[in-house]
């Protein structure tokens, strides 16, 4: 999906990413990603959804959303408070 958001548009990475989790619906990176594109593309609660799965997924995930410009946008909200 990174080569394709680079080379063509977020839209057309996140519909791989879109048919990748029907493939592998517990995949912790593939949610973080649709949360990065969606937040990317102003779909903050879009983004929101995706990344509260993603943190249920792998706790791990908190880590690497606070460092990440792409999700830059979340990082005063409390994901814990909804």
């Amino acid at each position: 999906a990174y080569p394709t958001r680079r080379a063509e548009s977020i839209d057309k990475a996140q519909a791989f990413l879109l048919q990748a989790r029907k493939m592998h619906p517990n995949n912790a990176i593939i949610a973080f990603n649709l949360a990065c594109y969606a937040c990317m593309a102003g779909r903050v609660d879009e983004a929101k959804t995706h990344l509260k799965h993603a943190l249920a997924l792998d706790t791990k995930i908190r880590e690497l959303a606070l460092r990440d410009q792409d999700l830059q946008t979340l990082w005063s909200w409390n994901v814990d408070s909804t």
